[in-house]
């Protein structure tokens, strides 16, 4: 399986990394209603890579969106937007998916949790 664009964009090194061109890849995709992510929380609770790319990359917005309410703190946007990477997939793995609550409302902690561990120790 070949990797996502955008989540390979953000394994860059940091002089290669220019945010503006990231900003435009991750309005280029396409938003997922509740609906829509459900069956890929199944599936990517079974362990589908494919699953789980798709939906990090649909939220990423999100993603950039939390991050950017820790700028500094000493770290790029773009680890910031790792870590909150690393919070959103450990909350997808844990999503209960017969709850009526959005994957995001149930996301935002455990992603605040994630950055702000990481902040502290690092």
């Amino acid at each position: 399986m070949k990797e996502n664009a955008i989540l390979a964009y953000l394994k860059r090194e940091p002089a290669e990394f220019d945010i503006d061109e990231f900003l435009v890849m991750i309005g280029r995709e396409e938003l997922l209603t509740h609906e829509e992510e459900q069956p890929l929380i199944v599936q990517a609770q079974q362990g589908d890579a494919e699953a789980i790319e798709r939906l990090l990359v649909a939220k990423m917005r999100f993603v950039v969106s939390l991050v950017r309410q820790y700028k500094g703190e000493g770290l790029t946007l773009q680890k910031l937007v790792q870590v909150g990477v690393k919070g959103l997939e450990q909350a997808i793995k844990t999503y209960d998916t017969s709850s009526e609550q959005p994957l995001l409302k149930f996301a935002v902690p455990m992603m605040r949790d994630v950055i702000e561990s990481f902040i502290r120790v690092r």
